[in-house]
């Protein structure tokens, strides 16, 4: 398979794309179907939030069409196995359980369950996290410790980038810089049809940005991904790290599997850990609806969405490169987690200081301002 026929499975999911949207954001108008400000959220407009209903439709037409001209020009294709059919079936609850969510609402209990219904799909077809690779002395783990394992890391992506979509593009943009390198992965491992899965994603997400970040309200071209799509993105990154980190005909994984694909991940499921424990130590439920996320946090550190937004994937790629780093001079993947761990409390910790500052001096202003008044 050669890099055009990725290429087209790109474009194909992005022309696909192009025209569903502005149907989608006819359909929200029409019924709706808005995102509504209230004291937890940013925006401070309706705006449309079915933006993520794109993702599946546009991903399964950049696969078809690219895999449709190869059998046309080789008279053969990939073969289409059972353990496909069902991480197809995991994809379609977990889109269609977001979908719904968007549209009437559903309890958390209800989309835990069906999450947790989900990710089984992957221990059943034999998909688990069955090795940690030397990390903290462990190596291969028992199938009673890693189908648990499994399902808890897949629950906690999705949820991660579930929970980090609070500000514009924030949850795409990990997404796409994490889709992008594990293509480059498959691609250097001679993995190349996963590579067709990682474009149509890809090219479905660059359209969704560009409305995302780009679209104006006021012009009715503004819209948000909702659960349908942040959903669905978690479950498909959770299927290619557990597929890059397992056994496989082409190549044996090795510790860099696992350590990239964890440093991909490593700024939402980070952000759902801390946020997570201190609500705990609050009392509180731990997804008990706030404004303590990382964006929330530099928001109110006085910055603007836009720079909370870079800041943070400044951040991602730092760590990826530090990471990588790391592992090139031959530091055991446990250490570099430990030195992951120290460098986010430090960050956490510098934010917190920061938001106290901008407290205080909003606090001041507004005492000058009542004094003036008077």
């Amino acid at each position: 398979m050669t890099a055009l026929y990725i290429f087209i499975s790109f474009i194909a999911s992005a022309l696909t794309s192009m025209l569903l949207m502005p149907w989608i954001l006819s359909l929200c108008k029409r019924n709706g179907y808005f995102d509504r400000p209230n004291d937890r959220k940013i925006h401070k407009n309706n705006t449309p939030r079915l933006g993520g209903v794109i993702f599946v439709p546009s991903t399964i037409v950049g696969i078809a069409v690219t895999l449709a001209i190869i059998f046309n020009f080789y008279g053969e294709s990939e073969p289409l196995k059972s353990s496909t059919l069902l991480i197809g079936f995991g994809i379609f609850t977990i889109y269609v359980t977001g979908l719904l969510d968007d549209l009437f609402g559903l309890s958390a209990h209800l989309k835990f369950f069906i999450q947790f219904i989900s990710a089984l799909c992957f221990p059943l077809i034999g998909l688990t996290l069955n090795n940690l690779y030397g990390f903290c002395g462990i190596y291969e783990i028992p199938d009673i410790f890693s189908y648990p394992l499994t399902v808890f890391i897949v629950m906690l992506v999705v949820n991660s980038i579930n929970l980090i979509d609070g500000i514009d593009g924030l949850a795409s943009s990990l997404s796409l810089i994490a889709f992008m390198v594990f293509a480059w992965a498959f691609w250097s491992w001679g993995m190349e049809i996963f590579c067709l899965f990682t474009s149509a994603i890809s090219g479905s997400l660059v359209v969704f940005l560009w409305y995302n970040l780009f679209g104006d309200n006021a012009k009715g071209t503004k819209i948000f991904m909702g659960d349908s799509g942040s959903l669905m993105l978690g479950y498909a990154l959770s299927y290619l790290m557990l597929k890059f980190c397992s056994k496989n005909t082409v190549k044996a994984p090795e510790e860099y599997s696992l350590l990239l694909s964890y440093t991909l991940l490593l700024i939402p499921t980070f952000d759902l850990i801390r946020v997570a424990c201190s609500r705990i130590l609050r009392g509180e439920h731990p997804f008990h609806a706030d404004k303590t996320h990382l964006h929330h946090k530099l928001m109110r550190t006085g910055h603007y969405m836009r720079m909370a937004l870079l800041t943070i994937l400044v951040a991602d790629i730092f760590f990826t490169l530090l990471n990588i780093g790391l592992y090139l001079v031959g530091l055991n993947i446990t250490w570099i987690v430990l030195v992951d761990v120290v460098l986010f409390v430090v960050w956490q910790k510098r934010i917190d200081i920061s938001i106290a500052k901008n407290d205080e001096r909003m606090a001041l202003e507004s005492n000058l301002r009542k004094e003036l008044e008077v």
